[in-house]
Order: C-alpha cells, then sequence, then structure tokens
C-alpha cells in the first residue's frame, strides 16, 4: 500500500491505513461496502474505523437510515504527526535522565599525557566550577611545581572572576609566600614526604583529578560518590593540620 510506511510510523495500522486510503479513494461509504471493497473481515473493519474516527481521521454521518464513513482532510496527519514528535521528545528526556543516572553510578575516567594535558586539566576545575564554589587540592608546591609550564593564561583570570575559593594543602615549602582572597592553604610537615614523588591531586564537583607532574600525566575520575569521598577525607586532614 502507497505510504503505508510513513502513515504506520504515525501509528495506523495496517486494516486503518488501508480503509483511509479507500475512503479517500470512494468518498463516504458504509461498513459493508468497505468489507467488499478491501476484503477485510467485517470485525477487523469495524475495529479500524473506531481508530480512525479516535484519530479524527474519519467522520460518521448518516445518509438515510444507514451510518456511513468519510475521509477527513490528510492535513489531520500533521495533528498526528506534532502528537508523535511530543510524544518523542519527552521520551528522548526521559532517556537522558535515564543516562546521566547510569554515568553518575558509574565511574568515567579519563587519562591524558603532556604538558597540554595538566594546563588542561587545570582550566577544567574553573571551567566546571561555578561563581563561589569550591576546590579541594594536594598541590607539591612551589619547589616542585613550575607555573609557568602547568598553569593555563587564562586560569587565574577565570578563577578570580569566579571568586573560587580554594583549600590546599602543600609542604612547607610554601609557608614564605604570600597567597591572595579566597585561600585558605595547610602545611604538611617535610618529615611525612607527602610530595616527594611530585604527585598531586585536585578535588571540584563531581571530579577529581591526579596529575603526575614528573611523568606529565593526568588520570581524572568523574564520579559523585567518589568525588564525595575524596573531599571528606580532605576536609578531615585539613582539620587535623
Amino acid at each position: 500500500m502507497k505510504n503505508s510506511s510513513v502513515l504506520s510510523s504515525l501509528g495506523l495500522s495496517p486494516y486503518e491505513t488501508s480503509l483511509y486510503h479507500l475512503l479517500l479513494d470512494t468518498g463516504p461509504a458504509s461498513p459493508t461496502l468497505l468489507q467488499k471493497l478491501s476484503k477485510i473481515h467485517r470485525p477487523l473493519v469495524y475495529k479500524a474505523l473506531e481508530g480512525l474516527v479516535e484519530k479524527r481521521l474519519v467522520a460518521i454521518t448518516v445518509k438515510g437510515k444507514r451510518k456511513v464513513y468519510i475521509a477527513e482532510s490528510p492535513d489531520r496527519l500533521t495533528t498526528l504527526f506534532k502528537r508523535l514528535e511530543e510524544n518523542l521528545l519527552s521520551e528522548i528526556e526521559e532517556l537522558h535522565t535515564v543516562h546521566q543516572q547510569s554515568k553518575s553510578s558509574k565511574p568515567v575516567i579519563t587519562f591524558g599525557e603532556g604538558e597540554s594535558a595538566i594546563r588542561k586539566s587545570f582550566m577544567d576545575v574553573v571551567a566546571t566550577l561555578n561563581k563561589n564554589e569550591k576546590y579541594y587540592r594536594y598541590s607539591p608546591g612551589y619547589d616542585l611545581f613550575d607555573k609557568e609550564k602547568f598553569l593555563p593564561r587564562k586560569y587565574k583570570s577565570v578563577r578570580d572572576a569566579k571568586q573560587i575559593e580554594r583549600y590546599v594543602i602543600a609542604n612547607e615549602a610554601v609557608k614564605d609566600h604570600k597567597f591572595g582572597m579566597n585561600k585558605q592553604i595547610k602545611m604538611v610537615p617535610a618529615a611525612f614526604d607527602l610530595f616527594n614523588d611530585r604527585i598531586g591531586q585536585v578535588v571540584y564537583r563531581d571530579k577529581v583529578t591526579i596529575v603526575d607532574y614528573e611523568s606529565k600525566t593526568t588520570i581524572t575520575i568523574q564520579h559523585k560518590k567518589f568525588a564525595e569521598f575524596q573531599k571528606k577525607i580532605f576536609r578531615l586532614l585539613f582539620s587535623k593540620l
């Protein structure tokens, strides 16, 4: 049947499609005539006509003492299309929700290599956070961290424009440095050699990024529960220093 696949996608059954085309060709017709012309069993004819009336593609009128059916304008198919489109968009929204929930329940892990990857990881921190949000960072300190190599040019300006709060744990080498606003820092005694391997970590929103400044590699774990767990550990250590 011509255009049957298109009408089927709009929710018409094969019998509804056949009878709608038939009514467009023949004009007003009774169920008896439609059954004779279509060779569809009479109960199925009535069921299909009922569906077409419900979809407002067919109207019922009386001719003499008989009930006859008239095909409505194909423009009515536009209404069916719009309804289908609305249902599809609604379904897509629900699938997005399911997709986000599945992402939040399983870690998403990404790797980076090189100085550019480290700069990208720093930029992601300030790009991800909104104004007045905060991050928690373990820093190897200025003697083990080369700002010129690893900090993006726009990092500080974006960070300060958003007034991002920073909580930092670093080595004792930072004690003689001056720090700006929105930054709280505590130092780990040198005896604990926490940063001798030049490993840093930053926890922000639902992400944890680990940076190896020696091999110039990054590992980012995006997982809400894991990030919240790391924040709790950081805050505990921060409170004890």
